[in-house]
């Protein structure tokens, strides 16, 4: 499988050295089914490569086999509900209110 890197192209190195964007950049270069539940979840919640991971997200919590990488129990979960929540409101996601599908185009804001 695929990596979110050959997918959607190279990001430029991150100009902040924060924890959180070093993890993404890093989880973006993983073969996608490689990913742990917690990069999925984090990748999830900052708006990244959802349209490639979000099915193997749902793959994931449909075999009931939790990796034990999350910080908290649910985490997987959470992130997967809050993007199909998001996908299924009248203004969509976020990709689709900021007028940007996610894919391509160098790193979002992450915060």
């Amino acid at each position: 499988m695929q990596s979110l890197e050959q997918i959607e192209g190279v990001w430029p190195e991150p100009e902040s050295q924060s924890g959180l964007v070093l993890r993404c950049h890093a989880a973006r270069k993983k073969p996608i089914d490689q990913l742990s539940d917690l990069e999925l979840a984090t990748l999830l919640n900052q708006d990244i490569g959802v349209a490639f991971i979000l099915p193997e997200a749902v793959r994931r919590l449909s075999r009931n086999q939790p990796d034990n990488t999350e910080y908290f129990g649910g985490q997987l979960k959470e992130a997967v509900n809050k993007k199909t929540q998001q996908a299924a409101s009248p203004n969509g996601g976020p990709a689709e209110r900021f007028g940007n599908s996610g894919v391509g185009g160098g790193p979002p804001s992450v915060s």
